[in-house]
């Protein structure tokens, strides 16, 4: 998004790689936005210029946030025993769902 083009950063700085610099700046940068320009005109302005060009819906389901991996390592790591049960399934592209 040209985010790092507005931020001045040590660019040798290992630790900024990690870091949040790059979310802070884009949250200053809106929020001069509505400050400038009210909440109406904020609200298009990002969804214009930040949710149209850059938000990829296929691309965020393929972002590793499976909160059931993460429940089972969890329950590995503290000795429980986890059981799950499907109570509904849809079938990709057909439309069909297994119950």
């Amino acid at each position: 998004m040209g985010v790092k083009k507005l931020a001045l950063y040590n660019k040798f700085d290992n630790f900024l790689k990690g870091s949040q610099i790059f979310g802070n700046t884009l949250e200053a940068l809106v929020g001069a936005v509505y400050l400038d320009k009210g909440y109406s005109k904020t609200q298009k302005w990002i969804v214009k210029r930040i949710i149209i060009p850059y938000l990829f819906v296929e691309d965020l389901e393929q972002i590793d946030i499976n909160l059931k991996n993460r429940l089972i390592g969890w329950a590995s790591k503290n000795g429980k025993r986890l059981e799950f049960e499907t109570i509904q399934e849809k079938l990709e592209g057909t439309g069909a769902y297994l119950q």
